[in-house]
């Protein structure tokens, strides 16, 4: 989920949804689509089903979704670190 709308590459107007937080609180998803990303090498990738969440400030992506498509997790030292099969594919920082 982001709230970035220029991080798309394509965008899908006629999905709309309701993403719950905690204590049962909601947000609108106002459209999906794809976002380019770039690795830690340079190049990009794209991460399909992203959610444009117009009010969101920070993002959010579901180590869940990760896992069950065979990515690894790693975090340490304030650092988010997911896997592929072979490599590192993505590193971010977890804190600001």
């Amino acid at each position: 989920m982001t709230g970035h709308k220029d991080w798309f590459s394509s965008l899908d107007e006629s999905i709309k949804t309701k993403v719950k937080f905690t204590y049962d609180s909601f947000i609108n998803a106002e459209r999906i689509g794809k976002s380019q990303i770039q690795k830690k090498n340079g190049t990009t990738s794209t991460i399909s089903n992203v959610l444009y969440v117009p009010r969101m400030k920070n993002n959010l992506i579901s180590l869940g979704q990760l896992l069950e498509r065979g990515y690894r997790i790693n975090m340490e030292d304030k650092m988010l670190k997911i896997f592929n099969i072979k490599k590192i594919d993505l590193e971010g920082s977890t804190f600001k």
